[in-house]
């Protein structure tokens, strides 16, 4: 589905739209339950591509905006370990209503906690920010081919 709408490693919103768009847009109506897992994001922060992880990540909230369903997104504490992947966690944090974490998963628990240290209180209680602007400069802004 990512190779459906992502162009020089970015998500295009007009291709989104078309793409995913018109599978929410016929899936969520009124009188259902739609809960959607957004492994996309995953994806591309695995690949160090965290703009275009936060961008898409700002494309479901748009969506959202639209439609009535529960977006689910799961991102392994793995690849936020480097100090420029740490500051994009607090951006993709950002664009949710809610973060969760394991206490079984200490690594997790460490980041989150670094976070709340340099914001405004709890992650998990932060509502989206879409005055936040993207960091889409720095070495972390890589893609591979699809």
């Amino acid at each position: 589905m990512l190779a459906a709408f992502m162009r020089d490693g970015l998500p295009d919103s007009v291709l989104f739209q078309r793409s995913v768009g018109k599978l929410v847009q016929d899936l969520a109506k009124p009188g259902t339950i739609l809960r959607i897992y957004g492994e996309m994001v995953e994806l591309l922060a695995e690949e160090g591509n965290f703009c275009a992880a936060r961008r898409l990540e700002e494309l479901w909230n748009e969506l959202a905006a639209r439609y009535s369903f529960t977006l689910l997104c799961g991102y392994s504490a793995a690849h936020f370990t480097t100090p420029l992947a740490r500051a994009a966690l607090a951006g993709i944090c950002d664009a949710h209503t809610h973060v969760q974490r394991s206490a079984m998963d200490s690594l997790a628990e460490w980041l989150i906690q670094s976070q709340e240290r340099l914001a405004d209180g709890p992650v998990e209680s932060r509502r989206p920010a879409s005055a936040h602007p993207m960091l889409c400069t720095g070495p972390w802004n890589i893609s591979r081919p699809w």
